[in-house]
Formats: structure tokens, C-alpha cells, sequence
């Protein structure tokens, strides 16, 4: 099965961090891992999943206010477990390095309208500076943020992500120029794949937890790419 590790092995470790991204790497069963991207202050690109770091993090405050120096003094991983204390938010860069010629990696452009004006940027230039075309590929929710790290970089994969099902669905997707359509597993059933598959765009879906969901959506089609916090669990 094609599994993606959500947020590192998040099941594991505490999400978007170094622990929970190498936990995903060490696993033979994981082919991806999906983490989620924000610019600080000084537009240095860093994964962590909210706006703010209060939820994952000792600290408080929306990211965009701190610079990368001080982002890096909160710990981001005592919420989890005493074995993660001094766990610290990490940076793009170093989770590509990381996962460079091991692990595809799905990097979520966590934008909303133009909250981050350089955020498509600072990432192209990332991809193109480690050369990971093959390995990465930015998602979201946000199409124009699709649009416009495809118009920098037409070398670069992308994935939308959807909140449910469009009546143009097909045509909405490729609007983007993505490749790839990512959506809630309910959404999913065979004329939906069908549909998918006819106009040669990848399927991933998410997020997928338990066997007796993978199996019916495996059978269908068996190169759905599974997004999981628990890769241990989603075995054929």
C-alpha cells in the first residue's frame, strides 16, 4: 500500500517534528510523508501545522510574529511525552534534507488568501535548490496558492486538497495545474475514483486510520495513496 506518513509519524511523535519525521523514514511500510509549512517573521520556512504555536508548542503567539531565532527557543515536544522534551519546530530545509532520495514529501502551503506573501517562493526556491522534483510535492486548500508556486516553478508537482466534492471537479483540479486531487476518504467511491483515474489524475485521501476504511478504497483502486497517522495499522 501507499502510505504517507501525516505530519511524521504523528502516531509516534509529537506531529511536524524532527522525532516524527525520522520515526516515517526508519519505516519500510511509509513511501511519503505529508507536513504542513508557515513563514515566520523573517520568511524562513517552517513546518508546524496552526498559525499559532500555542497548541504544539510551550509558547504563544501566531507564527508570522516570530523570527526563526525565536521560534526555535519553544519546546515542540514536551506536549507529547517526556521522551520529546527539547524537540524544537524545524525548518523546510531540514526536513527535505532528511527526506531527500528516502521519502516523497508532501508539503502543505498552509496559505489563506495572501497571509504569507512570499510563502510559495521561499519553498520553490527550496525544491529547486535541493533539486527534490521527484520527491516533493506542495498541497492545499488554497488553489491560487497552487496556481501561483506552478506559475514560479512549472517543474514542481502539486496536489489539491479538497474540503468536499465540486460539481466540476475535474476541471477545477487541473485549474490549478495539480496532478494530484487529495480529499476526505467519505468522499471517495468508485465512480469518484473512475472519474479520477479517466483523466489521469493521483489520487490521495486522508486520513485513514483503520484498516476496514483502506480496504474497500485499496480494492477499488490499489494505488490510492493512504494518509496516516498510524502506518502500523494499514497493512494488506
Amino acid at each position: 500500500m501507499n502510505l504517507i506518513a501525516h505530519r511524521g509519524w504523528s502516531g509516534m511523535a509529537p506531529e511536524n517534528t524532527i522525532a516524527a519525521i525520522k520515526k516515517a523514514i526508519e519505516n519500510d511500510d511509509v513511501m511519503g510523508i505529508e507536513i504542513d509549512v508557515h513563514l515566520t517573521k523573517d520568511d524562513v520556512p517552517v513546518v508546524i501545522h496552526d498559525d499559532k504555536i500555542d497548541r504544539t508548542t510551550n509558547g504563544r503567539g501566531y507564527i508570522r510574529d516570530f523570527t526563526l531565532e525565536e521560534i526555535r527557543q519553544f519546546d515542540a515536544g514536551s506536549w507529547f511525552g517526556n521522551d520529546f522534551i527539547g524537540e524544537k519546530v524545524p525548518t523546510l530545509s531540514e526536513v527535505l534534507e532528511l527526506c531527500k532520495g528516502k521519502k516523497k514529501i508532501l508539503i502543505e502551503l498552509k496559505q489563506k488568501g495572501n497571509h504569507y506573501e512570499l510563502l510559495e517562493e521561499k519553498v520553490a526556491e527550496l525544491i529547486k535548490e535541493k533539486n527534490m522534483y521527484q520527491e516533493a510535492i506542495a498541497i492545499s486548500f488554497d488553489h491560487r496558492s497552487l496556481r501561483k508556486i506552478k506559475d514560479l516553478d512549472k517543474n514542481i508537482q502539486t496536489c489539491s486538497v479538497l474540503h468536499g466534492l465540486l460539481i466540476n471537479l475535474i476541471d477545477e483540479i487541473k485549474a490549478t495545474g495539480a496532478s494530484f486531487v487529495s480529499m476526505n476518504y467519505h468522499y471517495l467511491n468508485f465512480d469518484i475514483i473512475q472519474e479520477l483515474l479517466d483523466a489521469s489524475i493521483g489520487i490521495v485521501t486522508w486520513t485513514v486510520d483503520e484498516m476496514e476504511v483502506a480496504k474497500p478504497l485499496f480494492e477499488i483502486y490499489d494505488e490510492i495513496y493512504f494518509t496516516t497517522n498510524h502506518p502500523e495499522k494499514i497493512k494488506i
